[in-house]
């Protein structure tokens, strides 16, 4: 399916060698159109609506940050994509309020092109009528927090020191003490207590304090809906520890700990954002004794775990983990490369608390 893509820089060269890449790594139904400056490509998109809008920060007049915070006030489900020269936790910091997806120059070309077909891929599998109303009804298409986007800059940086990353996560409290818990308990350790968060970080690793920082600081329940957030927090992360001790791989058993973690993700936002639609779903799957997905389907015709795995995606984790938590209510559907992880995190959110999931 046609996916319609602006790239604006007002460096033409870089406009052109994107254009090129696009053009010829892409598929053949995507739409490039370019533009050099913010004014001009708020032109462009007055005559019509992208899905990707793939911005420059640095531009005269008017700059990446403005013409993007312009894109989301305006078409508020246009997915927004940073290209930087600087790539560090800080820089990172400074775009995550605009941007969903970040990249730094010189492009890596697949990494870029990949990340375009997964967006695709995303936005035309559930890209449904109920999505699209979700999306018109919330406002605008949520950047990550930007605790996470300085964690993944940090992943992505080699000479990143674990002090840094500390400092990172030392802004969030919460998630600090998450972090703390978590490598003190049995997965990661004998039970011996992290006395230093440097010491848990290095225990847990990056990557799941990267996926921990989403779940403790991506959106707050509003308790009118039904659900508080000790009681998803709760259930999340009882299910993430049961989800990882199911698999002995390694890596799955990683990817099943963040999967479980974040398949609640969509429920979590659909609970901030419209408290009213969930509380009328959980209310109607306990007249009708089916589980909240369930009636979700038949009063919305979206599920939480579609609406969290297109978040997810959104913010370019792992297909791995998208397709798990997309898939956590019937593992069988997910890809097979994904099945274990994806029927690890089935079981272990069925059995953590089958009321709440």
């Amino acid at each position: 399916m046609t996916m319609k893509v602006l790239i604006v820089d007002d460096e033409p060269r870089v406009v052109q060698a994107l254009d090129r890449v696009l053009r010829h790594a892409g598929p053949r139904d995507w739409v490039v159109s370019t533009a050099t400056s913010g004014r001009e490509a708020l032109a462009k998109l007055d005559q019509g609506a992208v899905d990707v809008v793939v911005s420059d920060m640095s531009m005269p007049e008017m700059d990446g940050s403005t013409f993007l915070s312009e894109v989301r006030v305006r078409w508020p489900d246009t997915v927004r994509v940073v290209l930087s020269g600087h790539c560090d936790p800080e820089a990172a910091a400074r775009v995550a309020a605009v941007a969903h997806q970040f990249f730094e120059k010189p492009l890596p070309v697949k990494e870029f092109v990949g990340a375009l077909r997964d967006l695709s891929a995303g936005r035309h599998q559930i890209a449904s009528p109920e999505l699209r109303d979700l999306l018109c009804a919330i406002g605008h298409l949520p950047a990550p927090p930007s605790v996470y986007v300085e964690l993944s800059a940090a992943i992505a940086d080699p000479r990143i020191h674990v002090d840094h990353v500390s400092d990172i996560v030392r802004r969030d409290p919460a998630l600090a003490t998450k972090v703390l818990q978590l490598a003190g308990s049995t997965y990661f350790t004998r039970g011996v207590p992290a006395r230093d968060l440097r010491t848990a970080i290095g225990r847990v690793g990056i990557r799941l304090v990267a996926a921990m920082s989403l779940a403790a600081s991506g959106f707050r329940v509003d308790p009118s809906s039904g659900l508080t957030q000790d009681a998803l927090t709760s259930h999340s992360v009882a299910a993430a520890a049961a989800a990882h001790g199911r698999l002995t791989d390694p890596t799955q058993a990683e990817d099943a700990y963040i999967g479980a973690l974040l398949a609640d993700i969509g429920l979590s936002a659909l609970a901030c954002w419209m408290p009213a639609r969930v509380r009328t779903a959980l209310e109607h799957a306990a007249r009708s004794g089916t589980r909240l997905h369930v009636a979700e389907r038949e009063l919305y015709g979206l599920t939480h775990a579609e609406a969290g795995a297109y978040l997810l995606g959104l913010w370019r984790l792992p297909t791995s983990i998208v397709d798990a938590v997309r898939h956590h209510h019937a593992p069988d559907r997910a890809a097979i490369a994904d099945r274990a992880v994806a029927l690890a995190v089935h079981d272990a959110h069925a059995e953590a608390d089958p009321a709440v999931d």
